[in-house]
């Protein structure tokens, strides 16, 4: 095993962070919407969080690192949710503008990992690109705008199994 160095390990143990930050945000959002195809997103965005932080917790594990409480994190998502205000379009206009920007700092990490990191980290990678995905066919009004996000939790599935189950990162 390749050892990694400072600076890799501690954008893995942020980004995993911001993952665990993603479910609890996520779910307040949900939360503040009423019943219907909004909630169901805002819930799938919240699993696909979830997954991404499944999937790379075994990675901090394998170098020794220790994120933040888990009940920490969820209390920054829930609070950042609550600034947020559950304006739908406010939230998709955010992902359009940010969103890239996290896909090329994960590709980053991705290029810099020791290389058995970096199938996890392809998953990393792989749920911000099926997050924009969603936010640009959400915006456009498409039906099928959960789409991708239904398929990164399909496609992901093996990765989990492999990580443990589907226990909470």
């Amino acid at each position: 095993m390749t050892t990694p160095d400072r600076s890799y390990t501690e954008r893995l143990t942020l980004f995993h962070e911001e993952e665990v930050t993603g479910v609890a945000y996520f779910a307040a959002l949900a939360a503040m919407q009423p019943e219907g195809a909004r909630r169901t997103a805002l819930g799938l965005l919240a699993e696909v969080e979830r997954r991404t932080a499944v999937v790379t917790a075994p990675l901090l594990a394998r170098h020794g690192l220790t994120p933040r409480a888990a009940a920490t994190l969820a209390r920054i998502g829930r609070d950042q949710a609550r600034a947020q205000g559950g304006d739908w379009q406010a939230l998709l206009a955010e992902m359009l503008e940010t969103y890239g920007g996290f896909i090329a700092a994960f590709r980053a990490l991705e290029a810099h990992a020791p290389r058995e990191d970096r199938p996890r980290l392809e998953v990393m990678t792989a749920h911000e690109v099926a997050a924009l995905d969603f936010a640009r066919r959400a915006r456009a009004g498409r039906p099928d705008a959960t789409a991708p996000l239904r398929a990164f939790l399909s496609d992901s599935a093996a990765l989990v199994d492999d990580a443990g189950g589907d226990a909470e990162p």
